[in-house]
């Protein structure tokens, strides 16, 4: 990794439902600007340039792409027929540029199918020792391995989804129902529907990997 702390933003060809404002703070506030794809017409519309456009380009037009050569942007082409998503691909060129963080926008709506994938990106990312969050207004999932102290979140809903079959001694602090030395079964529920009580939450795991997901009610 980096020595120090680099945060890219990688925009997925999904949809995007939040003001234009929450996605120009984000892109504005990272090192590094990837668009997977079609996420490319997210920049275009806020009259921001990437750095870099990574896939295949099955979403993009020759008009398209000729308009990011013009401004001097990085493009990355690889084949139609691949084995890895263009989210996949976009995640190993922020690994190349030593990226820490990711943040991930794009990754709901449309079919579920992607969404679910796109989730999956978390932990290919994590398998590749950089932290990843998919964020929307009012929405953000992230995967916790050993432990997480988040803030600003007072209030909000908050989920705890095994990844793995088995997640123990899990400790939680900061919520309605606070935790102490849990064991998690992906088959169950129980995690379901906390709520952030503190500005600060914390979580550890013993052995495991934990999906979280935060969601605001009052986002809309």
């Amino acid at each position: 990794m980096g020595s120090d702390n680099c945060q890219a933003v990688v925009v997925l060809n999904g949809e995007f439902n939040s003001p234009d404002h929450f996605y120009k703070d984000i892109i504005n506030g990272s090192d590094i600007r990837l668009a997977a794809d079609g996420g490319a017409r997210l920049f275009e519309s806020l009259g921001i340039d990437p750095g870099y456009i990574i896939g295949d380009f099955d979403s993009l037009t020759e008009a398209e792409l000729d308009f990011w050569k013009e401004r001097q942007v990085t493009l990355e082409r690889y084949p139609v027929d691949k084995d890895k998503t263009d989210g996949e691909l976009s995640i190993d060129y922020c690994n190349r540029l030593e990226c820490d963080t990711i943040i991930l926008l794009g990754s709901m709506g449309g079919r579920f199918d992607q969404q679910l994938a796109n989730i999956y990106l978390l932990e290919y990312s994590l398998n590749l020792n950089i932290d990843a969050v998919i964020k929307e207004k009012g929405l953000e999932i992230g995967i916790i391995e050993k432990s997480k102290e988040i803030s600003g979140y007072q209030g909000w809903h908050l989920s705890l989804l095994p990844l793995d079959k088995k997640v123990e001694n899990i400790s939680l602090s900061g919520t309605k129902y606070d935790i102490e030395g849990l064991d998690l079964l992906r088959s169950y529920t129980r995690g379901i529907s906390n709520r952030v009580v503190g500005d600060v939450f914390k979580i550890k795991v013993g052995k495991g990997r934990l999906i979280y997901i935060l969601h605001d009610d009052n986002s809309n």
